[in-house]
């Protein structure tokens, strides 16, 4: 069973923690334009001829901008993968979380499926302990569509159950900006080609473990199919690290004792294991404390063999409870390099990772 954090943390009132020293136990240890050349030979051509070449003119001007257009589709799809790619930092971290797919080679492979002259590109996706960020860009598409307020784009593995899908946001993105106020400078959409960037968080069970998983796209509230493609699952590299000497902590005022006994990191979030004996302490009103307690251990600074630190900053759910070990869960919207992590410091305490 997932509990979501927030819904613990509710009900927390304003006990102090505290987080006594530890003993020592045992260790046990995420890119050919078409050139054509038409010469006249000065006499006037019969009717007949002067159809056929002003057919022949039209086709190549047809020809001409339909490879323009595919040219303009393919380089901004391609530098939307290069843009993801830098913002996750993909390239440093190496991780095989994340994938490309190929971009299409042939402008029929992208037109979309219920409305005409609309594509839908699959660029990229991560993935995240139970669930994948699908990103794929969506042209040309009115700016309205981008900001999931009142009218969304939406992806479905069944055509049943549907997930909108957000924009991608730029570096000009004020933090917790609300859909209501998304303007064209705050996310990845270009205005010249109506080219809309976008993620969609897929859940792991609505898609194909393994082999491959054929999404719809489609306009909300207009129930209109738009597109669809094909994605897999990417994998889910982890890394356990358990601590020297756990981590003990509790509220003040309780006898009972919690204890952090390692973390497992993955390139998209990490896992604090936490040994409880009683878990049902975290379900009770008059217990919130213990939801504070752990909230504090449950949350730190990563620090990498680079010099560089990355902040878990706090866990959205508890994934699982079983053999008494809670499995907090902290995720972020990046990519680390798992086998970076040289230590991670949680409140006061700086805990070296095998």
């Amino acid at each position: 069973m997932e509990y979501k954090i927030s819904e613990l943390m509710k009900l927390i009132s304003d006990d102090s923690i505290s987080i006594p020293d530890y003993d020592e136990v045992a260790p046990r240890r995420i890119k050919e334009m078409l050139h054509g050349k038409i010469q006249g030979s000065g006499r006037k051509p019969p009717k007949s001829r002067r159809l056929g070449r002003t057919l022949l003119i039209a086709a190549i001007i047809s020809l001409f901008f339909a490879v323009s257009a595919f040219a303009i589709g393919y380089s901004i799809n391609r530098q939307r993968q290069q843009e993801l790619r830098e913002k996750y930092h993909v390239d440093q971290t190496g991780t095989d979380s994340y994938v490309e797919y190929p971009l299409p080679q042939d402008v029929d492979e992208v037109t979309g499926h219920g409305v005409e002259d609309i594509r839908v590109t699959p660029l990229s996706a991560v993935r995240h302990n139970n669930s994948v960020d699908i990103y794929f860009n969506v042209s040309p598409i009115d700016f309205r569509y981008v900001s999931p307020d009142e009218e969304c784009i939406e992806l479905s593995p069944d055509g049943e159950h549907w997930a909108y899908a957000e924009p991608v946001y730029s570096a000009l993105a004020p933090g917790g900006i609300s859909y209501a106020d998304i303007t064209q400078e705050h996310v990845l959409y270009d205005e010249s080609t109506g080219t809309a960037t976008m993620r969609c968080n897929i859940s792991l069970s609505q898609l194909a473990e393994s082999g491959s998983t054929e999404l719809l796209v489609r306009l909300f509230p207009d129930d209109t199919v738009i597109g669809r493609f094909t994605v897999e699952v990417p994998e889910l590299e982890t890394r356990l690290c358990l601590f020297d000497a756990p981590l003990e902590f509790s509220p003040e005022g309780y006898d009972e004792t919690g204890r952090v006994l390692g973390i497992e990191l993955s390139a998209t979030g990490v896992w604090f294991l936490v040994e409880m004996e009683d878990f049902s302490l975290m379900d009770r009103d008059e217990n919130t404390a213990w939801a504070r307690a752990a909230d504090q251990v449950t949350r730190g600074t990563l620090h990498m063999a680079d010099g560089s630190d990355f902040s878990a900053p706090g866990c959205d759910s508890i994934q699982k409870y079983e053999n008494g070990i809670a499995y907090f869960y902290c995720s972020w919207r990046d990519t680390i390099d798992i086998n970076a992590v040289t230590a991670i410091t949680i409140g006061d305490t700086t805990l070296e990772l095998n």
